[in-house]
């Protein structure tokens, strides 16, 4: 399984617009916030979850919202994908072995 290469027009209205939202934010942790809220009340696929992942700069953040997002994928078999949007190999295997 392969998920597209940044093909950001396949992403859902809803995931853009939380895009424009991040990119206004200039703390990494309030983009987080947005992007946890997000998240609260609905399922998203792995392609919008990892392009959500790529939108946060410090992978401690990254990570949270990877082990946060993780039961909400409606495509949970590709879990295992969100892991190359981290950038070191302990929050890759904390991802993974969560």
């Amino acid at each position: 399984f392969e998920l597209p290469k940044n093909k950001e027009e396949n992403l859902a209205k809803d995931v853009l617009l939380l895009k424009e939202s991040m990119q206004k934010e200039m703390r990494d942790g309030d983009k987080l916030k947005k992007a946890t809220t997000f998240i609260g009340s609905r399922k998203v696929s792995t392609a919008e979850a990892k392009a959500i992942l790529s939108w946060l700069n410090f992978d401690d953040n990254k990570l949270t919202f990877a082990k946060q997002v993780k039961s909400k994928l409606t495509d949970a078999q590709n879990a295992k994908v969100l892991a190359d949007e981290l950038t070191f190999s302990s929050s890759k295997d904390e991802y993974l072995n969560h």
